[in-house]
């Protein structure tokens, strides 16, 4: 735009100068031209034809306008880039936005291009496409901003995952050599205008760890807490007579061995299973998983915004994996953490765009009870020995004798797990697991991993929601006043709220 600017001021300088050349014209009279008369006329004919052909010669060419107004084109995509993404529009409205864009740019180069054709300058006509795209997707790919998104072909029912050109139909997964095949359909049909086409029943949704932690480490702001985090909690800790973050406890002092650099990052995972149609008793039940990583190493204001998170994966609805099934899906996720343990890989970064050597482990496995003991190979809340941390039987669940506590030991929990894995029948894995409480999972193949020390139950639901106060003031008694404790003795006082209804199953 500023060459177009100049090329305007230019033109008006030059038509000034050319002015003051030409001769004013002779005005005409009601009688016959006499031939001096004609001869002026002649002569300014001739200099005005003379200067316009010395003007068309040295009139500058202008590049093509697409080229010189390109930066627009970059705004429009990131105008709408910002709408669909902070703004919180549709797609179909995002879409519509950019037919506007597109048409609104189209008109104003073919003004441009009329109005420099008409002031003497020589301008190749805009083409009639223009570089604003007409979807958001083609936006993402613009601006780089698509994740690099894998869908896996798995099976429906048990989530083992086949390469994309097998040719089985049926899924050939067995809990054991001697048991049934799941014999699931892998594929379905749909018709299209070129006709039947085969496809995957089932896909699972996920993404590379490498490439979010390329986009993660080019922000300088993730840069300079990264280093700041190193320098005060790692390199040199401040001894605190509270804890305030993870960073202040012990389990962060038996880590910092392995913390050398800024970039040996420490993630904890969540893990938890939603209806994506919305809680209702009465509505149609989907259960759909997330995998979700957060870093440790960021301070905790901005630990957990949504820019700062990485999605694992979406596990496939409508049901979720049973605890014989999870570990398709977990083995994926095992595999992508592995990639990056120590000693890491080479990664750009903000200050290091030439590449440094990034770390990442993952310690806390966070989520509530349920998903917890799926998530982690131990039993549910209703088994024999229902417990993560140690084997009290679930007859003695009274017992508030911590004294009489076996505690686990993350080696023999692991050991276990191998037990049951290795055992070829059902029943032998049934009769280890009434023995133990666990299964093996893929993250007791992880080395630095503990079973029972890295198992963190989530705080949403006893915090946040409150369900640990509700149980204990309402349904334990804890803190009653002596009103309270007479509306009780009157049967069905409690009245639970709404919001916990279905979660105590009433």
């Amino acid at each position: 735009m500023h060459q177009v600017f100049n090329i305007m001021e230019w033109r008006k300088t030059r038509t000034e100068e050319e002015r003051e050349d030409i001769p004013a014209r002779v005005p005409s009279s009601s009688n016959p031209l006499s031939e001096s008369q004609s001869q002026v006329h002649v002569n300014q004919e001739s200099v005005s034809s003379t200067s316009r052909s010395n003007t068309a010669q040295n009139s500058p060419v202008i590049p093509d306008l697409v080229a010189v107004i390109s930066p627009i084109y970059q705004m429009c995509c990131l105008l709408v880039a910002w709408l669909i993404l902070r703004a919180g529009v549709s797609r179909n409205t995002a879409n519509i936005v950019l037919k506007a864009l597109h048409f609104i740019t189209a008109t104003a180069l073919e003004l441009i291009y009329v109005a420099l054709q008409s002031s003497g300058f020589n301008t190749a006509r805009p083409s009639a496409s223009v570089d604003v795209p007409l979807d958001i997707r083609t936006v993402y790919s613009k601006l780089e901003l698509e994740p690099d998104i894998q869908r896996l072909f798995c099976c429906p029912t048990c989530f083992k995952v086949y390469p994309a050109n097998t040719t089985l139909k049926k899924c050939n997964y067995k809990r054991t050599p001697r048991a049934h095949a799941c014999d699931t359909a892998l594929w379905t049909y749909r018709h299209t205008k070129k006709g039947r086409i085969q496809i995957p029943r089932c896909l699972y949704t996920t993404t590379t760890f490498k490439s979010w932690l390329q986009y993660f480490l080019s922000r300088p702001s993730i840069d300079k807490c990264l280093h700041k985090t190193f320098s005060t909690k790692t390199q040199h800790p401040v001894p605190q007579e509270r804890m305030y973050d993870i960073q202040d406890s012990p389990f962060w002092h038996t880590i910092r061995p392995d913390l050398n650099s800024p970039y040996d990052l420490v993630f904890s995972v969540y893990v938890d299973w939603f209806n994506p149609l919305g809680n209702k008793q009465a509505g149609k039940q989907i259960s759909c998983g997330a995998i979700v990583l957060y870093c440790l190493n960021l301070p905790l204001d901005i630990r957990f915004l949504p820019e700062n998170i990485f999605v694992v994966g979406m596990m496939p609805a409508p049901h979720g994996p049973t605890v014989w099934t999870i570990h398709h899906i977990l083995d994926h996720y095992c595999n992508r953490i592995m990639e990056f343990d120590l000693p890491g890989k080479v990664i750009p970064t903000s200050i290091n765009p030439d590449g440094i050597r990034v770390s990442a482990r993952v310690y806390p496995n966070i989520a509530d009870l349920l998903a917890s003991k799926k998530f982690t190979g131990f039993g549910s809340p209703s088994a024999k020995y229902f417990c993560t941390w140690c084997t009290l039987p679930k007859e003695d669940i009274e017992s508030l004798d911590f004294d009489s506590w076996d505690l686990r030991n993350g080696d023999t929990v692991r050991a276990q797990a191998q037990a049951w894995k290795n055992a070829t029948t059902l029943s032998e894995k049934e009769k280890l697991f009434k023995q133990n409480g666990v299964r093996w999972i893929p993250q007791h193949e992880i080395p630095y991993f503990n079973p029972v020390l890295h198992v963190v139950l989530g705080m949403m639901h006893n915090v946040l929601e409150g369900h640990l106060e509700f149980h204990l003031r309402e349904l334990w008694g804890l803190g009653r006043t002596e009103k309270k404790e007479k509306q009780l003795l009157r049967p069905c006082q409690i009245q639970l709220p709404r919001s916990r209804r279905s979660f105590y199953g009433i």
